[in-house]
């Protein structure tokens, strides 16, 4: 039985929608653990990062694709500063979040319709040099 690329996606957003679900109750049901609600949240993102990548294959929209690639970027920054939480160490500033967010999506929203493909090499190095910026503690 072979399965087209379109049930594999909607396969893992359902998949990456109940465990981000189920974050969230964890997060609920204990509020004092540091990072569960980041988690949740960049459960989501993944999510709705598949149903964006889907959406494309389904209407052709291009600005998915790149809004896509800015909700995976923002849901690993927030797995990070998750994971920073609950190993006890002090959270990232909100504008390091948002530089991390804008240095890791590439291309820019200014630039989208000048170049509608990102380079996976560019998104490397915008992150390297964000990661450079961030306070050592």
């Amino acid at each position: 039985m072979q399965f087209d690329i379109r049930t594999l996606i909607v396969a893992v957003a359902l998949a990456n929608v109940f465990c981000a679900g189920a974050r969230l109750l964890l997060w609920r049901m204990h509020p004092t653990i540091p990072g569960l609600g980041r988690w949740a949240l960049a459960g989501g993102a993944g999510a709705l990062a598949l149903f964006m990548i889907l959406f494309y294959g389904i209407k052709h929209w291009s600005p998915s694709l790149s809004l896509a690639q800015l909700v995976v970027v923002i849901g690993l920054v927030l797995s990070w500063d998750g994971f920073r939480r609950f190993i006890g160490q002090p959270p990232v500033s909100a504008m390091t979040l948002a530089t991390c967010c804008c240095a890791g999506s590439s291309p820019s929203p200014t630039k989208y319709f000048a170049k509608k493909t990102s380079s996976a090499a560019t998104a490397a190095r915008n992150l390297s040099h964000c990661y450079q910026m961030l306070p050592t503690n």
